[in-house]
């Protein structure tokens, strides 16, 4: 899903590796959610993306991820625990993460379980605003003292 400059060489090199039919390259879609639902590994190369939503929908739908190790996404993977974060470019290692979720369900499952649980936990939207509320009053507090 989605799309990028690298989109023709992916699929010159998908050709070239005999590997139609196993690949497909969706472009950009409005049913992310229900397309989530067909995967067994939510895979995010993008190593440019800060920190994506698809992401934590992945996590939320119960998907182990494998991502490149880059800032925002480390904020949301957990490596060995929720999904698999490689360094940046060393797609030699990406893909060898992505071959084991698929030949280790059971790894793949306790994973996408794991995601799930820190999307509940971490990102959601009541727990943030108590948070950013909490931060507030501690703010007004420590410039209130300042001024007295």
């Amino acid at each position: 899903m989605g799309d990028g400059p690298e989109r023709n060489e992916l699929e010159f090199l998908l050709k070239e590796m005999s590997l139609n039919g196993c690949v497909q390259f969706l472009g950009q879609r409005n049913d992310v959610i229900q397309i989530l639902d067909l995967m067994d590994v939510f895979v995010f190369s993008s190593g440019g993306e800060a920190f994506s939503i698809t992401l934590l929908e992945a996590m939320a739908k119960a998907r182990p991820v494998v991502a490149f190790d880059v800032e925002g996404v480390n904020e949301a993977v957990i490596t060995n625990k929720t999904g698999f974060l490689v360094p940046d470019g060393d797609v030699t290692r990406f893909a060898r993460q992505i071959r084991i979720l698929l030949e280790s369900p059971d790894l793949a499952r306790k994973m996408g379980i794991s995601g799930f649980e820190r999307v509940k936990k971490t990102f959601n939207l009541k727990s943030n605003i108590q948070k950013i509320e909490a931060l507030y009053e501690r703010l007004i507090k420590d410039a209130q003292k300042e001024k007295a």
